[in-house]
C-alpha cells in the first residue's frame, strides 16, 4: 500500500505522570494537533489510543501493548503520534517498533516533525532511539543524586509519613497540625500499656474517623491495621530516617523519644498472639487469681429490674485446683477494696507543694550525676564507632561472611543513632524531674478523683498503682510501685501520736499547715522517692 490515504492509523497519544513530562503538550492539545495533521495529509485513523503512563519500563503500558496487538494480528497498518519519544522511552519497547517497522507490519510512523519508513536507515533511527533512552537514564541519575543530597542534608527525600508533611516551598519535612497530634496520641495509647494495636485501630476508625492525608490520586481511605504497624516500626517517627537501606538521624521534628520507639517494639512483639477483645466489664483484664494465675471476669445478671455485677477467678487452670470461683465480689465490694488502697497512697495538697518544694531543691544537687552519665554514654559511642570500623576486618579474616556484612552495618548504624539521640535525650534532666512531679500528682487527691473518675479512667488509675494486681478471699492483693509503696509507709500507723499522718483528718485539717514531726518524715520520704527516680532515670539511659 503505498497510497497513505488507504493505510489505517491508530492515533497514539501518551503522558507521563511524572515530572520530566510536565513540559510535553497535554493529551487534548496532542490529540487535536495530530488530528489536524492527519486531515490534512488524508490519513484514515480507525482507533485513538490516550494513556498517562511513563514509558521508561517496558510492558508497563495497556495503550501501548493493545496497539502493537492490532499491528501484529494485522488490524492496522501505522501509527501517528506527537513525537517518537511518545512510542517509547525504554529499549524494549523501542525494539519492538523498529523489528515492526522492519518487517513492514508497520508500514508508516507518522509524527509532527517527520515521517518513519520501512526502508528508512535503521542506524539513524537507533541513534533517535538511543538520545530518548539516554534522556530518561540521565534524568534519573540526576533525580536519584538529588535526592541523596537531601538525605545527606538530614531531609527525608520521599513523601512524608503519616502525621508529617512535605513543604513544597523550603523542600522539608514538617509535623502535619492535622494529624501529628492524633499519632502521637495513638503512641501514647500503646505506651500507656492499656491498648494494643487492634484497639487503637478501632478507636481510630470508629471513633475519630480518621483517614490517611488525601495526596492527589493517593489517601483519603479509612487508615487500615497494617498502616499502624507501620507508623510504630517505623524509626522516622524517633528522628531516624530509613531510606534505600541507609539509616541517618534527620532534621525534622521528632514523635517519640528513642526509648518510647524502644518500649513499643517489645510492647508490640509481646503483645503479638494476645487476643484482643472487648469486655463490657470495666476491671476484668487486670487482675489475676494469686493461686492459679487465671484471669478475673466480670459477670452481670438481672433480677427484678436491677442488674448485679460480680468478679471472680475463671478457674480454668487444668492442673491448679482453686476454689476463688465460688468467692464472688459485687463490684461496689471491688471498688470499695481498691479504695482502700488508694486511701494509703494519697497525699493532701500542702504534702503534695513541699514534695514539689524539695524536688526543685534537689535537682540541682545531681548535675555531677548526669555529667557522669554524659561521659559514660560518649564512651558507648566511640567503642560502637570502633566496632564499626573493625567490622571490614571481620569480613577479611573470614570471621564474617560478606552477605552478612551489610546487614552488621546496618545494625551498627542504627545502634550508633539511637545512642546519639539517647544522649541528647539525657542531658535533658528536666524530663526526669517532670516524671517526678506527675508521680506526686497522681498523688494528688487520688482518692477524691478515683471517686468521680468515670469508668475507664477508674481502670487505669487502677491498672498505674503496680503491678501482679489480684484478687483472693475477696481482698484486691496489689504489688505497688516503689513510690507508692513508700507513701503508704509513710500513712502507716506510729504509737506516736504527734508522727501520724494527716490522713484520716477532714478536709478542713488537711489543708492546714503540716506538724513539724510530719514535716521530717514526710521530706525523707519524698527523697526516698527522688531517689528512686534517680536511680530509674540512670538505668533508662544506661548504654549496654
Amino acid at each position: 500500500m503505498n497510497d497513505l490515504s488507504q493505510l489505517r492509523f491508530i492515533l497514539y497519544v501518551r503522558k507521563s505522570t511524572d515530572t520530566s513530562d510536565r513540559q510535553v503538550q497535554s493529551l487534548e492539545d496532542q490529540t487535536n494537533l495530530m488530528q489536524k495533521v492527519a486531515f490534512q495529509r488524508g490519513l484514515k485513523i480507525i482507533k485513538t489510543i490516550t494513556e498517562s503512563k511513563s514509558a521508561k519500563s517496558p510492558n508497563a503500558r495497556d495503550g501501548f501493548s493493545e496497539m502493537i496487538e492490532m499491528i501484529e494480528n494485522n488490524l492496522a497498518d501505522g501509527i501517528i503520534t506527537y513525537a517518537f519519544d511518545r512510542l517509547s522511552r525504554n529499549p524494549i519497547d523501542s525494539a519492538t517498533i523498529k523489528w515492526l517497522l522492519q518487517r513492514e507490519k508497520i508500514k508508516r510512523i507518522v509524527t509532527s516533525g517527520r515521517d518513519y519508513h520501512p526502508e528508512d536507515n535503521v542506524l539513524l533511527l537507533s541513534i533517535e532511539d538511543g538520545l530518548a533512552n539516554e534522556y530518561i537514564r540521565k534524568l534519573k541519575k540526576d533525580v536519584r543524586r538529588g535526592m541523596v543530597s537531601k538525605f545527606e542534608k538530614g531531609i527525608y527525600p520521599s513523601m512524608a509519613p503519616i502525621g508529617y508533611r512535605n513543604c513544597p516551598y523550603d523542600r522539608d519535612i514538617k509535623p502535619d497540625k492535622k494529624y501529628f497530634p492524633l499519632i502521637r496520641k495513638m503512641w501514647d495509647m500503646l505506651l500507656s500499656g492499656n491498648y494494643q494495636v487492634p484497639d487503637i485501630h478501632k478507636i481510630a476508625v470508629e471513633e475519630w474517623n480518621l483517614k490517611s492525608p488525601k495526596r492527589k490520586k493517593l489517601g483519603g481511605k479509612i487508615i487500615s491495621r497494617s498502616l499502624l504497624y507501620k507508623i510504630f516500626h517505623n524509626p522516622f517517627y524517633m528522628g531516624i530516617m530509613r531510606w534505600d537501606g541507609m539509616l541517618k538521624k534527620g532534621n525534622h521534628k521528632p514523635m517519640v523519644t528513642p526509648k518510647e520507639f524502644k518500649l513499643v517494639q517489645k510492647l508490640i512483639k509481646s503483645n503479638t498472639k494476645a487476643a484482643t477483645y472487648v469486655n463490657k466489664h470495666n476491671f476484668t483484664g487486670i487482675m489475676r487469681c494469686p493461686i492459679c494465675n487465671c484471669q478475673i471476669t466480670g459477670e452481670t445478671k438481672h433480677k427484678a429490674n436491677k442488674s448485679y455485677t460480680y468478679y471472680y477467678c475463671t478457674g480454668r487452670a487444668k492442673y491448679t485446683p482453686c476454689d476463688q470461683i465460688k468467692k464472688r465480689v459485687t463490684k461496689s465490694h471491688l471498688i470499695s477494696e481498691i479504695e482502700n488502697i488508694l486511701k494509703n497512697i494519697t497525699i493532701s495538697k500542702p504534702y503534695f507543694d513541699l514534695a514539689l518544694e524539695y524536688i526543685e531543691k534537689e535537682e540541682m544537687n545531681y548535675h555531677k550525676e548526669f555529667e557522669i552519665l554524659r561521659q559514660q554514654q560518649f564512651s558507648e559511642i566511640e567503642k560502637a564507632e570502633e566496632r564499626k570500623k573493625r567490622l571490614a576486618d571481620f569480613v577479611l579474616d573470614g570471621v564474617i561472611k560478606p552477605q552478612d556484612y551489610q546487614e552488621k552495618m546496618k545494625e551498627l548504624d542504627l545502634e550508633i543513632l539511637t545512642l546519639r539521640s539517647n544522649l541528647a535525650e539525657s542531658a535533658n534532666t528536666t524530663r526526669m524531674k517532670n516524671k517526678a512531679m506527675e508521680v506526686f500528682e497522681f498523688m494528688h487527691d487520688l482518692s477524691e478523683r478515683f471517686r468521680n473518675s468515670p469508668e475507664e479512667d477508674q481502670k487505669n488509675i487502677f491498672k498505674n498503682l503496680g503491678q501482679n494486681h489480684g484478687l483472693i478471699d475477696k481482698k484486691v492483693v496489689i504489688e505497688l510501685s516503689p513510690w507508692f509503696k513508700a507513701v503508704k509507709d509513710f500513712h502507716a500507723p506510729s504509737k506516736n501520736k504527734s508522727q501520724r499522718s494527716e490522713l484520716d483528718s477532714s478536709q478542713q485539717e488537711k489543708d492546714k499547715p503540716i506538724s513539724k514531726a510530719n514535716r521530717s518524715r514526710w521530706c525523707t520520704t519524698v527523697k526516698r522517692i527522688w531517689k528512686m527516680m534517680v536511680s530509674d532515670y540512670f538505668e533508662l539511659h544506661k548504654l549496654n
